[in-house]
C-alpha cells in the first residue's frame, strides 16, 4: 500500500499575501516613525533656542545690555572707508555669547572683542575652530551642510574666501528691512540686535514677552521650486562687512521681517530677487519656526501669523508701519499690545 506525503510549507500566493500585508503595515507605520523622530528633532531645537535664551540672560546680567548684533570694525567707522571688500568680516552677537554657552576656551581662543575678526581667521588654528559644527546653533532638522559655503569670510593677509561653521539661528534686527542703525522700522533698526547695539531689558518697551530675539533660518525650506529654495541660514560667529543694507553683511547673523515667516516667493529685479529670502526667518519645521522671547522663553510661531503681507511675493504692504502681529512681535519699542500669536 502506497501512503501519500503531506507537504508542509506555504505557496506561492500565500507568500504574496504576507508580503503585501507588511508593506502595507509598513506604510502605514512609517508616516508615525517620521512624525515621532520630528517631535524629538523640534523638541532639540527648542531646548538648543532656550539655552541661547539663558545665555542672553546671564550675558546682560554680567553686561548691562544684550550683546551687540556686530561690532563694526571694517569698514572702519571712524574713515568712512567704503572700499574695504565686503567679505571683511566682524565678529557677531553669538561669538560674544559663547562664554555664556560653555565655549570659554573658544572665545579665548579666537580672542573675540580684542582681536577683529579677519586678523583671527588668518590664524590656521583659529579658523580650523571656526569651521567645527556647533550643535548649539545647529536645528536638527535642517540639513544644511557643517559649513556656510554662501556666506564667506576673508582675512587680512589670506585673502582667499573662507567658509565657517553654519548657524540655523540668527537674531533679530527689524520689523522692517535689515538695518544697521536704531530707530523706526522705515528706515533703521527697531529690534533687538544691528550695529554696535546696547539693547537692555528697559529698551524692550513693548515687554520682554512681547518681543522675539532670536530666531529661526534653515539652509533651504521645503518646496519644489528650485528658485525658491535657498535661505543660506546664517553663520555662527560673524557678519560680513555691513556697508549694505543687503543680504551681504547684517544677514549672516541677523534678520528681518520684511518678507514672511518661511518665505519661499520669487520675482525678478527690480521687483526684488531671491536675495531677499537671504535675510528672513524660516525653518523645516512644518508650519512656523521657533523664537525666543525677550522673557527666555520659546514659542513656535505659526507661518499664517497674522502679518501685512501683499501673498503674491510675500512682503509688507507697508513697509514702515507696524500693522499686524508679526511686526509687532519683532520690535521692540512699537507701544502696541502684541495679543494671541
Amino acid at each position: 500500500m502506497s501512503t501519500a506525503r503531506r507537504r508542509f510549507g506555504f505557496t506561492l500566493i500565500e507568500l504574496l499575501v504576507v508580503i503585501a500585508i507588511i508593506a502595507i503595515l509598513i506604510a502605514l507605520l512609517l508616516p508615525a516613525v517620521q512624525q515621532a523622530r520630528e517631535a524629538a528633532r523640534r523638541t532639540q531645537c527648542k531646548n538648543n533656542l532656550k539655552q541661547l535664551g539663558l545665555a542672553l540672560h546671564n550675558y546682560a546680567d554680567v553686561h548691562k545690555s544684550f550683546p551687540p548684533g556686530c561690532v563694526q570694525i571694517y569698514p572702519d567707522p571712524t574713515t568712512g572707508d567704503q572700499n574695504v571688500d565686503i567679505d571683511t568680516g566682524n565678529w557677531a552677537w553669538s561669538a560674544f555669547l559663547l562664554p555664556q554657552i560653555d565655549q570659554a576656551p573658544l572665545f579665548n581662543q579666537l580672542d573675540i572683542g580684542r582681536l577683529p575678526m579677519p586678523q583671527s581667521l588668518d590664524i590656521p588654528a583659529n579658523l580650523q575652530a571656526m569651521q567645527k559644527p556647533m550643535e548649539a546653533f545647529r536645528c536638527p532638522t535642517d540639513t544644511g551642510p557643517v559649513l556656510n559655503s554662501a556666506r564667506q569670510f576673508i582675512g587680512v593677509t589670506n585673502t582667499t574666501k573662507q567658509s565657517t561653521a553654519l548657524s540655523s539661528y540668527v537674531g533679530v534686527n527689524s520689523s522692517g528691512e535689515l538695518r544697521r542703525n536704531p530707530g523706526a522700522p522705515s528706515g533703521a533698526a527697531n529690534g533687538v540686535f544691528f550695529v554696535n547695539s546696547s539693547i537692555s531689558f528697559r529698551d524692550m518697551t513693548d515687554g520682554t514677552s512681547n518681543t522675539a530675539v532670536v530666531g529661526e533660518r534653515c539652509w533651504q525650506m521645503h518646496t519644489t521650486n528650485a528658485s525658491s529654495q535657498t535661505l543660506n541660514a546664517g553663520v555662527v560667529l560673524a557678519t560680513r562687512g555691513v556697508r549694505q543694507n543687503s543680504e551681504k553683511g547684517l544677514a549672516d547673523a541677523m534678520g528681518c521681517g520684511r518678507y514672511k515667516l518661511n518665505f519661499t516667493a520669487y520675482w525678478p529685479a527690480p521687483g526684488g530677487s531671491q536675495a531677499t529670502a537671504r535675510r528672513v526667518f524660516g525653518s523645516r519645521h512644518t508650519g512656523g519656526s521657533h523664537f525666543v522671547l525677550g522673557d527666555g522663553s520659546v514659542r513656535f510661531v505659526n507661518e499664517n501669523l497674522d502679518a501685512d503681507m501683499d501673498q503674491s511675493i510675500q512682503t509688507l504692504r507697508t513697509d514702515g508701519v507696524i500693522d499686524s502681529t508679526w511686526e509687532r512681535l519683532l520690535a521692540r519699542n512699537d507701544g502696541q499690545p502684541i495679543g494671541e500669536f
